[in-house]
């Protein structure tokens, strides 16, 4: 071959040196490299487990038991805490097409953002020259984004260990295409505390009534840490709402304490630098000591209100001089010479403490959220027991706001009942002691009084006003004589079990109005519907409502009787039992027999008891025993005067004899 090389000549030994080349480098770059290969995920959303779709082509052979390496960075199988998930064996991975390959996950690490997660496939058969794949890995593996990211993400990269393949670990190729997963970033383990032991820089609370004692604030130290998901970047900006905190005062002499409600009292200014260390600077030497990771300032928050936290967005706006890697504390505490202050108390883990991130990138940004755990600020509601569950506590003022019926504003039994929400309060109605104080119920109409304020009387209060509010089951205790949840029945009268003795029926004032046997009776001419106009039906545009305030309230009885009542022809003016109770009886009745010229039973155009009705032609009138006797109403029964005798007393006795009658 050397002769033959020889008689080339020296441009031929030219000619075949450049073949060499050619064969050597250029034909490895269009055999053994991966022409094509990209990356779905479904549904693309971040912190969600993702269906992962690879496609890939090699030009070379791949044997079997040799493998293919996909690096897929900001990828996990973790929860998104800043916490690693778990790698996954070949034994347990689900892919599709898992007939011809195998699949195992090696977790990275939050420090470098997943950038070592790590999928590797085995091939359980030969797979031939320029074989198109396509591998499905199921959601069921748990693998999610960790944030946001790019399309075309430059950091997924394939690579083989396939013996006639040029693309190894070093010269690893660049994923083609991947899916974008348009989200930002996050922190975890976003904390706030106020110096050494979380201490409250508050010490009284305000007193929301006399306002003589107020809340003594002092300058506090602020803590902030947290861990973020990403590198974050020097240039990078953090921002820190600290909602109801100030730098008020902070050059005044006095400035070691001040307080909020005086009229002095004036905001603070924006644009101040602040000192700021970390828990190492600190523990050096913290009145020498330099924190060159960031620079923070302070931006005054809008507006003071008196005995209300206000300046609710005051700002720290801290700008990165220095790296922080992802999942590695974050730390920068503020100390008391920057004057910082609370306006007054607040609750613990405060929504209104809120972070944000910003970088260059949307995909490692991260959008305000609430600080997750921050100290309390004076002593809150504990003297009233957290409310007990039933209100919610105004940390500023130290009360409690309690739910309807605990105690709200709303209650009749407001500033009565327990501050704590403890006690229940009792269902209410119309007081049946108050009384108006006005006649003209027109003018409380046009004035638009209402409830507890009006010139009106019988407004709502518990039980009535006629029971005792029982407060730890929130029900009443009526007094006698009066009924209902609310006491607001005034029932019957009754000396047994039954209403009206069991003689009669029960009904409302209501009721009774339109009841033609209910007393006394009336005929509801034009000129006689007094009782029935203020029972029902009241003239709602010259007095506002419709029914008169108790007629609904109070009841009576409608005695039962043997014969039929009222003021029409063959119906009797009286039943046959009364009283209010209807415990009495009347006794057979009859026409006197020593008036035979009158007839005492006829009440023909006779005006009925009361002086509301008058019978009919034909109606009847009771006469007990005739008037000859002396009627039991216990027993209904007649007592017959000497010379009378008979059921109702209505016989004479002959004169001679004694017996028998006229």
């Amino acid at each position: 071959m050397a002769q033959g090389m020889a008689r080339l000549g020296v441009g031929g030994r030219r000619s075949a040196w450049l073949l060499f080349v050619f064969v050597g480098y250029l034909l490895p770059c269009y055999l053994g490299h991966f022409d094509t290969a990209s990356i779905k995920l479904w549904p693309g959303f971040v912190k969600e487990r993702q269906e992962i779709t690879l496609k890939f082509r090699l030009r070379g052979v791949i044997e079997m038991g040799e493998k293919v390496y996909v690096r897929m960075p900001w990828m996990t199988t973790g929860e998104c805490k800043n916490a690693a998930g778990s790698s996954i064996g070949a034994d347990s991975f689900q892919l599709h097409d898992s007939n011809t390959w195998y699949g195992q996950w090696t977790e990275g690490t939050p420090g470098t953002q997943y950038q070592k997660s790590l999928l590797t496939l085995t091939a359980k058969t030969k797979i031939i020259w320029k074989s198109y794949q396509t591998v499905v890995l199921d959601g069921f593996n748990n693998i999610k984004p960790n944030c946001g990211m790019p399309a075309k993400h430059t950091n997924f990269t394939i690579w083989t260990n396939a013996a006639n393949a040029t693309v190894t670990m070093k010269n690893r190729h660049q994923v083609n295409f991947t899916d974008s997963v348009n989200a930002s970033c996050y922190l975890t383990d976003t904390q706030l505390t106020w110096g050494a032991g979380g201490a409250s820089p508050l010490l009284a609370p305000i007193n929301p009534t006399t306002r003589k004692t107020h809340a003594v604030s002092q300058i506090a130290e602020v803590r902030l840490s947290f861990v973020p998901a990403m590198h974050i970047q020097p240039g990078d900006t953090i921002t820190v709402i600290l909602a109801g905190w100030t730098n008020l005062n902070a050059s005044r002499a006095d400035d070691t304490k001040w307080k909020w409600g005086y009229d002095d009292v004036r905001e603070g200014g924006s644009g101040r630098k602040l000192t700021l260390y970390n828990e190492s600077t600190w523990k050096l030497n913290a009145s020498q000591s330099v924190y060159d990771m960031a620079n923070a300032t302070w931006f005054e928050g809008c507006c003071k209100e008196n005995h209300k936290p206000g300046m609710e967005n005051s700002t720290i706006e801290i700008v990165m001089r220095r790296l922080a890697r992802a999942g590695q504390k974050v730390e920068f505490w503020f100390p008391k010479s920057n004057g910082l202050r609370p306006v007054c108390g607040m609750q613990a883990n405060n929504p209104k403490y809120k972070i944000k991130v910003k970088t260059p990138s949307n995909f490692t940004s991260v959008n305000f959220m609430s600080i997750e755990k921050s100290a309390g600020i004076g002593a809150g509601c504990v003297e009233q027991g957290g409310c007990n569950g039933y209100g919610t506590c105004d940390h500023c003022l130290g009360r409690c706001t309690c739910t309807k019926g605990h105690g709200h504003e709303s209650d009749p039994g407001y500033g009565i009942m327990k501050a704590d929400c403890s006690e229940l309060a009792c269902p209410v109605s119309p007081s049946w002691a108050e009384v108006p104080v006005q006649s003209n119920r027109s003018l409380d109409h046009q004035a638009g009084y209402s409830g507890a304020n009006t010139t009106n009387g019988h407004f709502d209060v518990e039980c009535g006003g006629v029971g005792k509010c029982d407060r730890t089951k929130g029900k009443c205790a009526c007094y006698d004589g009066f009924l209902g949840s609310a006491c607001e029945i005034k029932p019957c009268p009754t000396q047994s079990d039954y209403p009206c003795n069991g003689h009669g029926t029960c009904h409302s004032m209501a009721q009774l109005a339109r009841k033609d046997e209910a007393l006394p009776l009336t005929n509801r001419s034009v000129d006689e519907e007094l009782y029935f106009y203020y029972a029902d039906e009241v003239d709602q545009h010259s007095y506002g409502y419709h029914e008169a305030w108790d007629s609904r309230k109070i009841y009576g009885c409608v005695c039962d009787s043997a014969w039929k009542v009222g003021l029409d022809a063959n119906e009797t003016q009286t039943p046959e039992w009364f009283g209010p109770d209807c415990s009495l009886r009347h006794c057979p009745t009859g026409d006197d027999p020593e008036t035979r010229l009158v007839d005492e039973t006829n009440c023909s155009y006779a005006v009925a008891a009361g002086g509301r009705g008058k019978g009919k032609y034909m109606n009847k009138c009771h006469v007990d025993c005739s008037n000859r006797g002396k009627c039991d109403h216990t027993t209904g029964t007649c007592a017959c005067f000497p010379g009378y005798h008979g059921a109702n007393c209505g016989k004479r006795k002959t004169a001679a004899v004694g017996l028998g009658s006229e």
